[in-house]
């Protein structure tokens, strides 16, 4: 699979659940209002684990990305 692909799929997946997260807790889901504490306690679970995966992962995506820079500089050097 492209890498690029699975990049960006990683990336919207997360950005999803944060927005699910945010429509939850803004209630324009027009949610019950017996349920709205638990169901807004829900939606701000989903924002935090939303946004701690897509940092965690925007960080090991950086350094995957200079990885492949630094074997990619050495195999040009072998090269040379």
């Amino acid at each position: 699979m492209n890498t690029t692909l699975f990049y960006y799929l990683n990336i919207s997946i997360r950005v999803i659940t944060i927005l699910m997260g945010v429509f939850i807790v803004s209630n324009w889901l027009n949610l019950p209002t017996e349920s709205n504490d638990s169901v807004q306690w829900i939606g701000w679970v989903m924002i935090a684990v939303g946004s701690v995966r897509l940092i965690m992962y925007l960080f090991k995506w950086k350094d995957f990305i200079k990885k492949n820079q630094d074997s990619d500089s050495e195999k040009n050097e072998e090269n040379i």
